[in-house]
Order: structure tokens, then sequence, then C-alpha cells
């Protein structure tokens, strides 16, 4: 897994981005996937993370 092999050496993870929300539910979904995304690095890595949306 390359995640997990390019944070061997770092304590905390940090994801930032940007998703404007429009009338379609996209907004959503992506910041649904990000965050559970973040979490299976955090808990694959040992490493902390944080995100927001």
């Amino acid at each position: 897994m390359v995640a997990a092999h390019a944070t061997k050496n770092f304590d905390v993870i940090v994801a930032l981005g940007v998703v404007i929300r429009g009338e379609t539910p996209h907004f959503d979904y992506v910041c649904q996937a990000a965050t559970d995304g973040l979490a299976r690095l955090s808990i694959s890595t040992g490493s902390r993370s944080a995100s927001a949306c």
C-alpha cells in the first residue's frame, strides 16, 4: 500500500480540499468518501488524521 509506506515517518496526516455545495447531492457524497478514506488510512497506518467538510 503506497499510503502506508508514505506515512511511515509521519505522526499525522493532514488533507485539505474544497468542495462547493451546489443543487445536487455531490457535496455530501464527496465529503463522506473523503472522511471514510481518511479514517481507513488512519486505522491502517496508525497515524492520526483530521478532516472537515
